[in-house]
């Protein structure tokens, strides 16, 4: 005799991100609000610390505040992201800054452009994790997509 376990319930998958998806985006939202918290507390301290930056110029405190602002918007999308329901659209808004600091760092690392010794650090920190930012909403827009329309009862 079968036993019945469903509640009558349906749930739509179609909005559930994976697990392993929300991490990220979770391990991202932390990385980004530390970042940003950084640069707005100790603009000077960020500045020193960083690898290559000195070599581009004079530090400028309220250059840096107003990107580690922009971090921190990053940071709590991210944040937003990692609940189940969140839709592709608000990760793809968190990758922009992330994206497109990454790819301008790898056209200057192809140009010969580098920050300091740091190049293998810097594709690691800077382009690598904006790579991986530009992918994620992709991978969540598909994983939304596919399981569209299909209802499942629990």
């Amino acid at each position: 005799m079968a036993t019945d376990i469903s509640l009558g319930t349906a749930y739509d998958w179609t909005n559930i991100s994976p697990p392993w998806l929300r991490t990220t985006y979770g391990l991202f939202a932390f990385w980004f609000a530390l970042l940003g918290v950084h640069m707005l507390i100790d603009p000077a301290g960020w500045y020193s610390s960083t690898p290559g930056v000195p070599e581009e110029g004079p530090m400028n405190a309220h250059f840096i505040r107003d990107i580690g602002s922009a971090f921190i918007m990053v940071a709590i999308a991210y944040g937003f992201s990692v609940q189940k329901s969140a839709s592709w659209q608000l990760p793809a808004v968190a990758a922009v800054l992330p994206a497109l600091h990454g790819g301008i760092h790898l056209l200057g690392a192809i140009s010969g452009h580098r920050h300091g010794d740091g190049l293998l650090l810097e594709l690691l920190a800077v382009v690598l994790p904006g790579g991986i930012a530009a992918v994620l909403p992709l991978v969540h827009y598909r994983n939304q997509s596919k399981g569209a329309g299909h209802e499942v009862t629990v």
